[in-house]
């Protein structure tokens, strides 16, 4: 009952160890000297919620081991996170649902509970309590080095899709204005139609007046949320959106974004101008009334300015260039090898 932190083997007997861990309670789980290796973490219940979302369905069968489980209670494991049922210990002692129940505490106090039956649910806050945990690490690339080396901080969270079960596929694309303000693009899609890898959902961009240092609140891109709520098909038979693929500043200050869906597109791209450094948005502008979909399906940002004529490539079939000499306004295809 004391506020220490302790751990234990499940009935105090290390046997259980090899197999099932440890139980910890959550005074341990908040020392700060620490249970996880350097850049792993005890996950939070948002981290939890976020990954039952992910996997879907059936999450509690999927996240349990293949064997061990009372009473037909095994799981499938498709999620490979082997969850083995080693119960729990009280805080007056006494320990509990070995076999029957898997239970994994976070790192705010919430705990859930894989049963034998498959569900997974939060409870009550724990304390004193036992339970199983889980160390977990943002993934981090390797095998490569960052020159210079020693950057002057370990960068900031842009946007949090783990959070809210979203994800940050499709483009991310940058411009500076006219003024020197900065606009960074980025998708807000589906963190579970196709497991987070389509264009299931909009644009939104932030804007950054002090060169990258700090950035505003997101703005949402609105052309791009109303195409997905007019047309993309939230079941992932077919998704079409108009998620901003390249945006590029003309010299004179006009800024100009192209959007569409990718290789999923349903139509030809739009573009669409600021002219107050993007504040506010013209109407969407076909590309090219005669292209086919198929030609023009996606930019992949791959825009640039090149003696006041703004050059855009895409690629369907095969490469076309689209060339702007006023500014952005109007676009005409200069070369095709589709």
């Amino acid at each position: 009952q004391e506020e220490t932190p302790a751990w234990c083997y499940y009935n105090n007997d290390p046997a259980y160890g090899e197999k099932y861990g440890k139980l910890y309670n959550l005074y341990a789980v908040n020392d700060p000297r620490g249970l996880c290796h350097e850049s792993w973490h005890i996950p939070t219940s948002d981290e939890w919620n976020t990954l039952v979302r992910t996997i879907g369905s059936e999450a509690g069968k999927k996240m349990k081991s293949t064997n061990g489980w009372n009473d037909d209670g095994d799981g499938t494991n498709s999620s490979s996170f082997t969850a083995f049922p080693g119960g729990s210990r009280y805080g007056n002692g006494g320990f509990y649902g070995m076999s029957d129940y898997a239970v994994f505490g976070t790192s705010d106090g919430r705990s859930f509970y894989l049963t034998k039956w498959g569900t997974l649910r939060g409870s009550g806050k724990y304390r004193s309590d036992g339970l199983s945990l889980r160390c977990v690490r943002r993934k981090m690339y390797e095998g490569f080095d960052i020159v210079p080396a020693g950057v002057p901080n370990q960068g900031i969270m842009f946007v949090n899709h783990e959070s809210t079960g979203r994800s940050g596929h499709m483009l991310s694309t940058i411009t500076e204005c006219k003024n020197g303000d900065i606009l960074a693009f980025y998708g807000n899609t589906s963190g579970i139609i196709d497991g987070g890898h389509l264009t299931a959902g909009w644009s939104e961009y932030k804007r950054s007046k002090d060169g990258g240092k700090t950035w505003s609140e997101s703005v949402v891109f609105e052309y791009s949320k109303s195409v997905w709520e007019s047309n993309g098909k939230k079941d992932g038979t077919s998704v079409n959106s108009g998620m901003v693929q390249t945006v590029i500043t003309a010299q004179n200050g006009n800024i100009i974004s192209i959007a569409s869906a990718g290789r999923n597109a349903a139509f030809s791209p739009v573009y669409l101008l600021s002219y107050d450094h993007g504040y506010t948005w013209s109407k969407p502008k076909v590309l090219d009334a005669s292209a086919t979909k198929s030609e023009v399906r996606m930019t992949r940002n791959s825009s640039f300015v090149h003696d006041n004529t703004i050059y855009v490539t895409f690629m369907g079939g095969g490469i076309c260039l689209y060339a702007s000499t006023d500014n952005g306004e109007t676009f005409t295809r200069r070369s095709d090898d589709s």
